[in-house]
This record gives structure tokens, C-alpha cells and sequence, in this order.
């Protein structure tokens, strides 16, 4: 998909990212760093490997509800292919923290 897109948005107005799955991916994105602190203290992976499961699961219902590239504004379109760039990183650091090989598509 952010291939599709053909661009990198400059400067995105994450602002513009107000329907509910936005902010709770979001909120899962923003949890991650306190969750690999944690996975690593009980020394748990099966955590990591959970959130995994649980990005991948909203990321996947984001993407069925809301239009990424044909978003009503461009601003809008730019801001949700910049979240869909973090996910992307997120993910590929959580499977290569737990030894998986992120493939470049899907």
C-alpha cells in the first residue's frame, strides 16, 4: 500500500487523525516501547509476540474501514500513509526484536 502511494508525505498533520481505529492504533504504536521494557524485565517474548498479533489485527481493521490513499483531502491521505509508515517500522523492529523476518510484501 505505501508503495500505491507513490510518496512520502512531508510533514503530515497527524491532527487530522480523529476517527477512533486512528487513535487507537495510535495508542497501540505509543505503547511499545513500555511493552519491550516489560517483555524484557520477565523476560516474556511471548509478549512481544502478542502485540504483534494485536497491531497487525487493528492495523488490518483500519485498513478495511477507512481509505488510506483515496482519504477524502490529501493532508488527511498524507497523515494516514505517515501512520501506515510507523506501523510498518513498529512491526518490523517487534518481529526482528523476536527473530522473524519481516517480508517487504504481503
Amino acid at each position: 500500500m505505501i508503495r500505491k502511494a507513490a510518496r512520502e508525505p512531508k510533514n503530515p498533520s497527524f491532527e487530522l487523525l480523529t476517527e477512533k481505529l486512528e487513535r487507537e492504533l495510535i495508542l497501540i504504536l505509543a505503547s511499545f516501547p513500555d511493552m519491550f521494557i516489560e517483555a524484557t524485565e520477565y523476560l516474556k517474548p511471548n509478549m512481544i509476540s502478542d502485540y504483534t498479533n494485536v497491531l497487525a489485527d487493528k492495523f488490518n481493521t483500519f485498513y478495511n474501514a477507512l481509505p488510506v490513499i483515496k482519504a477524502d483531502t490529501k493532508e488527511l491521505s498524507d497523515a494516514r500513509i505517515a501512520l501506515t509508515i510507523a506501523i510498518q517500522i513498529v512491526m518490523h523492529n517487534a518481529l526482528n526484536l523476536i527473530g522473524v523476518v519481516a517480508p517487504e510484501k504481503m
